[in-house]
């Protein structure tokens, strides 16, 4: 539960952050994140655990979506949650969401 609490928390991190241009869509991100905290659902042994977080998912969805199309998360963030093999990838990808430094 750690691992997906920590990734969960990467997730809604980089949805705070800064979906604009080509590659995926935002709302391929969102259907990324779903997928990959389905799995770790499938992992956890308390069907209590399993029903609370299957009940996060949709809501956590939305937020992402819209904190991509809002921040107009760049090509490269979008890429990475869309291409990372695990949930624990997907939240590494929260650095490339926020815009460059404009220095």
């Amino acid at each position: 539960m750690r691992v997906v609490a920590g990734a969960i928390f990467a997730l809604c991190f980089a949805a705070a952050l800064g979906c604009g241009g080509d590659g995926p869509s935002c709302g391929d991100v969102g259907n990324r994140a779903v997928e990959h905290i389905r799995a770790e659902i499938r992992d956890a042994d308390d069907p209590a655990e399993k029903q609370a977080m299957e009940s996060m998912l949709g809501p956590l969805k939305d937020d992402l979506v819209s904190s991509c199309e809002d921040d107009a998360w760049v090509r490269e963030a979008r890429e990475c949650f869309v291409e990372a093999a695990t949930l624990e990838a997907a939240g590494a990808c929260a650095e490339k969401a926020s815009p460059p430094d404009p220095s």
